[in-house]
Parts: C-alpha cells; structure tokens; sequence
C-alpha cells in the first residue's frame, strides 16, 4: 500500500502529509521529531492503515513542507499541529508524536483541550 501525498494550507505555512488507509476507518494523525519527516512514520502508517485513515504530517521547515525564513519555535509547530487538524476536520482523532512531535501535541491539546482523543507520545520530555 503507497499513501498519497498531500498538502494542506494552514497557519500560513503549505503543510505535506501522507494519507493511508480508508477515510471511512477512525483517524490517527502522526508527528515526527525535528530533522526528520513523515516518511520516519512509513511501516508504522502501512500496519495501522488496515484499521485507521493515518495522516503523517511534515512539521513546518521539514520534509515537503514550506521552510518559512527565520526558523521555527515549538510554539508554532503546536499552532501548526492544531490548524493543520482543524483544516482537515481530524479533531478527536488519535494522535501519535516522536519528541519535538510529542510537544507540539500537547501544545496542540493545551491550546484546544480535547483537539485529539487520545495521545501517544515517544521520546517527549514533558
């Protein structure tokens, strides 16, 4: 199974994402640490994709997404993980961060409690 790969405008930044699986199945949303990109979550997604619409996104200045001047900080990468839920109506959906994809989770989550259902976060000091 080969995802599509997509983008999505949102907190002014052009996001990239892989999409797996059925959009009929629940939805994991899955965010990688930073130096990496989606594609670190590929075997994952392909296994979860039986039973889940799987969307790994490429955090602002990695992989396919727009790399803004200036840099980042985790503040923006929590924004940019709640617009880029919200745009996609993927709110409650289960989500999945490696590190600095962890912490912008939970900013995600602090900015709009409730935004994912359920977390798991690997690597992430808290």
């Amino acid at each position: 199974m080969q995802p599509e790969s997509r983008f999505v405008e949102s907190n002014g930044v052009n996001h990239h994402y892989l999409e797996w699986g059925s959009p009929d199945n629940p939805s994991v949303v899955m965010f990688h640490a930073v130096g990496m990109s989606s594609q670190i979550w590929n075997n994952t997604a392909r296994d979860l994709a039986r039973d889940y619409n799987v969307h790994s996104f490429d955090l602002r200045g990695h992989g396919d997404t727009e790399h803004p001047e200036g840099g980042f900080t985790f503040q923006q990468i929590g924004q940019d993980t709640a617009s880029v839920i919200q745009a996609l109506g993927l709110e409650g959906s289960i989500a999945v961060g490696h590190s600095a994809g962890g912490m912008s989770m939970l900013i995600a989550d602090s900015m709009f409690p409730g935004i994912v259902s359920k977390g798991v976060l690997v690597d992430t000091r808290v």
